[in-house]
């Protein structure tokens, strides 16, 4: 599992709900630099170590964990698989399997991946050989048959969730008092530059406007060179958040949410920003719209002039606005413990 993200929340409320659906699961691992495992005291790992993934330590300690899963399923312990992701070497353990496929940024965007091809290859021969195929968006399901010509009965959509709602946000220090944010990895299809463009504008004609960029790595010199060249570099400010305390507590005090993604399999970040109250300017794109409904300001990602618009009209909303309104109408539609029911079902049908 991923150190954070949506893949590592998703797997960790799946295993979290589970009991409460009746289910028994056992989670192989000896070492984990998962943050939400790490935090809980319910799926504690033998042994938690913090980990780069870049580290040498981490691919020693990631080769153990396999190991220490082929000798867990030599055991007989397993009716069914389900990977956090998509490794193969349990393909040929004759045990019934069920493959996530969180969407199909690598087949779209290959120009942002190396080694793209013998990864989608892996990935296509996991699906061929799997018992279900579980998608978390309709959008995605569409992509699958188009892609790799998967049979759709096959295919069963479960939609993720958010876990803001339930939290009380913990403060972050050294905040600009108004900023418009940005959440996460901001190269390739995450589309940052874009967005970047379309907001050069408005930080330079207004004195007390920022943009907070939080998580995805602090920022490259490349970037820095940009924004010291667009007289910027006072206006943009990085954030680290470890906690979703805090993440919370980043959308309840911006002016808005942009998220200015050419592709997502979900999106997360939309419910979260609906959960906090912040109102999200969001691409027209993918499955996005499937997510977002009627909440959220839609634009063109790859039009600068559109999302320049989107966000002024976000400045110009009070607090009790109606997208904000929507955005809480939205989110009854998802919890995990709907999406591990939904998931409980699919494993039924192996």
């Amino acid at each position: 599992m991923q150190n954070f993200g949506g893949i590592s929340r998703y797997f960790f409320e799946l295993m979290n709900n589970a009991n409460s659906v009746g289910y028994q699961y056992s989670l192989p691992l000896l070492f984990s630099s998962n943050e939400y495992l790490l935090e809980s005291d319910k799926m504690v790992p033998k042994f938690k170590v913090p980990l780069s993934l870049h580290s040498e330590l981490y691919r020693f300690t990631n080769q153990l964990n396999r190991s220490y899963s082929q000798f867990e399923m030599k055991l007989g312990k397993y009716d069914l698989l389900h990977p956090t992701f998509y490794e193969d070497y349990y393909i040929e353990k004759n045990i019934p399997y069920v493959i996530t496929v969180y969407d199909l940024i690598n087949e779209k965007f290959p120009q942002y991946f190396q080694g793209n091809q013998e990864f989608i290859n892996r990935k296509k021969k996991l699906m061929e050989n799997s018992t279900r195929i579980i998608t978390i968006s309709e959008n995605t399901k569409k992509d699958i048959v188009e892609y790799f010509n998967i049979n759709e009965s096959k295919i069963d959509v479960t939609y993720l969730a958010e876990s803001l709602s339930l939290i009380t946000s913990s403060k972050v220090q050294n905040l600009p008092h108004r900023f418009i944010l940005f959440i996460g990895k901001r190269e390739g299809y995450k589309n940052f530059s874009t967005m970047y463009a379309a907001i050069k504008d408005l930080l330079l004609r207004e004195p007390d406007l920022y943009l907070v960029c939080a998580g995805g790595g602090i920022f490259s010199e490349k970037e820095k060179m940009i924004f010291i060249q667009d007289k910027l570099d006072h206006k943009i400010k990085y954030v680290s958040f470890s906690r979703n305390n805090e993440l919370k507590y980043l959308y309840e005090n911006a002016i808005c949410f942009v998220f200015p993604s050419l592709y997502e399999g979900f999106g997360i970040p939309v419910l979260e920003s609906f959960a906090a109250g912040c109102v999200a300017c969001v691409s027209r794109s993918s499955s996005l719209i499937e997510i977002g409904g009627r909440a959220t300001l839609y634009f063109d990602p790859h039009s600068p002039s559109e999302i320049k618009n989107a966000i002024e009209k976000a400045m110009l909303l009070d607090k009790n606005n109606k997208y904000i309104e929507e955005g809480f109408q939205e989110l009854k539609k998802y919890n995990w413990k709907k999406t591990t029911e939904q998931t409980f079902e699919v494993y039924k049908k192996c």
